[in-house]
């Protein structure tokens, strides 16, 4: 297996569980980098989410209890 599947393996179910919970999020790092034509010699991707409004919303939801 490519580096890259290995990568998108790992990837994936992450982004699902953000993208169910509505979390906002950006990619990063050397393999987002590539996907734009700048090769760069590591394999890594950086997820920047935003876990605060999912916090948030579960605040919300538990003063309103």
């Amino acid at each position: 297996m490519a580096p890259e599947s290995d990568v998108l393996v790992a990837l994936t179910p992450v982004i699902e569980v953000l993208e169910s919970l509505g979390v906002a999020y950006h990619l990063g790092g050397s393999v987002a980098s590539s996907v734009w034509g700048v090769a760069r010699a590591t394999n890594d991707v950086d997820v920047v989410a935003g876990i605060h409004d999912l916090l948030e919303r579960a605040l919300a939801e538990a003063s309103a209890r």
